[in-house]
């Protein structure tokens, strides 16, 4: 498929898509005999041998899904947006069943307002609603029940905005700017290990695709809002 965001677009999706490939294969074979050596010969093993391959087996785990985070990232743009459409009430049933284990671990709270009728390009719009939820089911206080509120409105112009918020430890306004860089990570998410800090970075690749933005705020329910603008000729409404 020819690329419609030009040669530049390109030439990052082919960067992406040959470092997932050439660094894939030996993650994976890395993670396998480690994975391996921990079953057959862990009782010939020092204790401090066997957490030096727990803590190789680890890191390799967390990198190979940080490559699938960035491969995910790259095909993004490769989507054509005839492709797998769906009702978007549907794309977020899908994104609820996908993370019901831990809604209900966290018993979180999930409020949404003005759904609008229109289909959408599935994948895209299961990876966006799906980062954002978890963002704000993961991005908690210890021991805080979720509380997260989606809001669909139409705004200036008649675009579609997004609005996520929830009562989560937030973030200062400083770093705004940097919460949609690749892999960045906060000091004070050290305490959230689920994280690998590629989420917002996803969201804004999708609405990058449909010429749209994210804009970052403060919310009244105490954590971060998160608005995701769309242009109105991007959308399929009925």
């Amino acid at each position: 498929m020819k690329n419609q965001f030009g040669p530049k677009t390109d030439a990052v999706q082919k960067v992406i898509h040959r470092l997932a490939h050439d660094l894939g294969a030996p993650l994976r074979h890395t993670y396998g005999f480690t994975s391996l050596l921990l079953k057959n010969y862990q009782d010939q093993l020092g204790e401090d041998a066997q957490g030096w391959l727990a803590h190789i087996s680890e890191s390799t785990e967390k990198t190979q899904k940080m490559l699938a985070g960035l491969s995910m990232y790259g095909d993004v743009f490769n989507c054509s947006q005839s492709a797998d459409v769906s009702p978007l009430a549907e794309v977020w049933e899908g994104v609820l069943a996908e993370h019901a284990a831990l809604i209900e671990q966290k018993q979180a709270v999930i409020e949404v307002r003005g759904l609008p009728v229109m289909d959408v390009v599935y994948r895209h719009w299961n990876m966006l609603l799906s980062a954002l939820l978890k963002n704000s089911l993961v991005y908690q206080p210890n021991g805080q029940k979720p509380y997260v509120r989606l809001d669909w409105l139409f705004c200036e112009h008649n675009n579609l905005n997004l609005n996520v918020q929830d009562n989560g430890i937030g973030v200062e306004k400083k770093f705004h700017s940097e919460l949609t860089g690749i892999f960045r990570r906060f000091d004070f998410e050290e305490k959230h290990p689920d994280g690998m800090g590629m989420g917002l970075a996803l969201c804004e690749r999708v609405l990058e695709y449909y010429k749209g933005n994210i804009v970052f705020g403060d919310s009244d329910l105490g954590g971060l809002s998160v608005n995701c603008i769309v242009p109105k000729g991007k959308l399929v409404l009925y």
